[in-house]
């Protein structure tokens, strides 16, 4: 029993860390890994096309994407609760790390770790919950971090377009020519390897500081998001694999985009970028045991 949960584990882990090896090994050797196309073509094109294949999924009901909507907006609400009254009391501003936190990694580790743990089907409810909560994103993190409000910048996030139109598609119960279908599906395949990719190029950039805070910090994003997961999607009575995909997307770390927010605002980047490799490897520390309860609870 116990090495089958092992290699269950390991069938999960491997793939995701030693592709974000790559991203990792090829920018500290070569110093070259284009992080920005690379994350455009991930982002503005194969996700995209990632998200019209998955709504394309009988299975999947306009119902069910109610479900994981409201699922988001109680983590973040949760979040929020947190985060409010504790930011002040730590000396922290807002515009520094209430973005940081609020919004875990839901793309380059937290789709990865659904697919591998949960299959094509996981992966759909994956994609949804990131794009609640890259719209979350735009609506709240972005306004708290540069001090202003732009809907131009949702209304330009292909994925977010993406999302809309697949939730257009699903509503008028239309489906997709089967070449313009193969085709999505096709490019759709490479999202996952290539947010991997550019993650472990993210990380071999960062530098390892900041110290019992940091650490604090890094601890309360991954293990907070984690038991807040488990309660809504108890709450929620959620379906499988949407729990799964839940779950584990709400433990996920600080999400790269948040560093790039922080660096373009000069919001205290050093302290953000450190908090990302931390709770990176806290979250792939902790996913074992996040997949055991999973597992025990009969959701893998």
């Amino acid at each position: 029993m116990v090495l089958g949960f092992v290699l269950a584990v390991a069938n999960v882990l491997s793939p995701v860390v030693a592709t974000a090896g790559i991203g990792f090994a090829w920018q500290k050797l070569r110093g070259d890994f284009d992080r920005v196309f690379v994350g455009q073509l991930a982002l503005n094109v194969a996700a995209p096309c990632l998200i019209l294949s998955a709504f394309s999924r009988p299975e999947l009901q306009l119902a069910t994407v109610g479900q994981v909507v409201l699922a988001a907006s109680l983590m973040v609400a949760a979040f929020a609760l947190v985060l409010v009254p504790l930011l002040p009391r730590l000396g922290l501003a807002y515009r520094d790390f209430l973005q940081p936190l609020l919004f875990p990694n839901t793309g380059n580790l937290g789709l990865p770790l659904v697919f591998f743990a949960l299959g094509d089907a996981g992966l759909a409810f994956g994609l949804i919950f990131s794009n609640a909560i890259m719209a979350f994103h735009a609506l709240l993190g972005v306004p708290v971090t540069s001090g202003q409000f732009s809907i131009k910048q949702l209304a330009r996030n292909s994925m977010f377009v993406a999302f809309l139109a697949a939730v257009l598609l699903k509503t008028i119960d239309w489906q997709l020519p089967v070449a313009v279908l193969n085709f999505c599906q096709m490019i759709g395949a490479i999202v996952v390897p290539l947010m991997l990719m550019a993650l472990g190029s993210s990380l071999a950039s960062f530098k390892p500081s900041g110290g019992g805070l940091i650490l604090g910090l890094s601890a309360l994003r991954v293990g907070l998001g984690s038991l807040v997961g488990f309660a809504i999607a108890e709450a929620l009575a959620l379906p499988d694999p949407l729990y799964g995909a839940f779950v584990i997307q709400s433990g996920m770390p600080v999400a790269v985009l948040s560093y790039m927010m922080s660096a373009q605002h000069k919001r205290r980047p050093v302290e953000v970028a450190a908090m990302v490799l931390a709770s990176t490897i806290m979250a792939i520390a902790l996913f074992p045991l996040i997949f055991a309860v999973l597992r025990w609870g009969g959701h893998l």
